[in-house]
């Protein structure tokens, strides 16, 4: 009883200790825009580059998801920041300051994030700078060289990290898909698909789907979301890909849904 009242209260301690934040290794990521996001106009006008759509989810919600727990910093053009702020759950919006005294990785808002990103760039390792045919793909930092460019950079975060960044940091050519001109999505759109239905974990039923919907292929590439509807006589065909009906969705009779498809 001794034993198990001691293994209570270190249980116990290890919850407070936790609770308070103390321990926690904090990391943070900066998804910005670069200089060439003029190339996507006009679907760009309304919204920074991170926030178009490619496969299941948007460019912004791959990197969140490649580096998990991470504190989310995000750079974009002056008159979008402040419908970023509203829209997104970011620690700051074009405010380098408030990243603090701490390294940061910065991440292409255009990079196409694969489920494997986290491995060809990780968080962690030594001060180095990613370009793929001149383009910044991706920049780690410390905090010495992050201070300097929110005080130095001035308008162009890109220009700044390169003339900054290079002069501190190994530079290396990666291999990366960029979204940089408006059919980008497009042509990305069937494998982006995929590797967002398999990190999103597809294949449950959660909604409703009457028995006389044809379906061709596998079931586990189909995903129906909570409070989704599927009526008869609609046919889904999963043989080339699957299909992620969204929560809330209704499919009504006589629609033909192709996977891959979102």
């Amino acid at each position: 009883s001794d034993l198990l009242f001691s293994v209570f209260i270190c249980v116990y301690l290890w919850f407070i200790f936790l609770e308070k934040g103390e321990g926690k290794v904090s990391e943070n990521i900066c998804i910005f825009e670069d200089d060439r996001c003029e190339n996507l106009l006009p679907i760009v006008y309304l919204r920074p580059v991170f926030e178009l759509r490619c496969g299941i989810n948007l460019l912004r919600e791959k990197l969140e998801r490649a580096y998990p727990g991470s504190k989310v910093h995000l750079v974009c053009r002056d008159y979008l920041a402040d419908t970023v702020k509203e829209k997104t759950k970011a620690a700051s919006v074009n405010d380098l300051r408030a990243i603090g005294e701490e390294d940061c990785l910065f991440l292409n808002g255009g990079l196409l994030a694969g489920n494997d990103l986290a491995e060809k760039i990780p968080l962690e390792g030594p001060e180095e700078i990613g370009l793929k045919e001149g383009a910044l793909v991706y920049a780690r930092l410390r905090a010495a060289t992050v201070k300097q460019i929110s005080q130095d950079g001035g308008g162009d975060l890109t220009k700044a990290i390169v003339a900054i960044g290079k002069g501190k940091a190994g530079t290396r050519e990666i291999e990366a898909d960029l979204i940089s001109y408006p059919w980008d999505p497009v042509r990305y759109n069937v494998e982006a698909i995929k590797e967002d239905y398999q990190a999103l974990g597809g294949g449950k039923v959660e909604g409703f789907l009457d028995e006389r919907v044809a379906i061709y292929g596998d079931r586990s590439q189909l995903y129906l979301g909570e409070g989704a509807r599927v009526e008869a006589g609609v046919v889904l065909n999963l043989e080339e890909g699957p299909v992620y009906i969204g929560r809330g969705a209704k499919v009504r009779a006589f629609s033909i849904i192709d996977g891959p498809s979102f």
